[in-house]
């Protein structure tokens, strides 16, 4: 798993790091956008889960519960 951002600024996402971190999985930092028009991600937040083989496995909009990504991963 990893957390990409995209919207307002790098400082933004920083003070937001900072607030909810520490995280588990890296945080990257995409100020162009591209990483997420390819992926297909419209709105924050915004989840896209892809299998090993990079297959998408499920997306979708809005929060998510820890125990639903677990679920997820031990399905995988």
């Amino acid at each position: 798993m990893i957390g990409l951002g995209t919207q307002q600024r790098l400082e933004d996402a920083r003070s937001f790091s900072d607030s909810f971190g520490p995280f588990t999985f890296p945080l990257l930092w995409d100020a162009s956008g591209e990483s997420w028009a390819q992926i297909g991600i419209t709105v924050q937040p915004g989840v896209a889960i892809y299998r090993a083989d990079g297959t998408l496995l499920e997306k979708w909009y809005g929060g998510l519960e820890r125990a639903d990504v677990l679920l997820e991963q031990l399905r995988a």
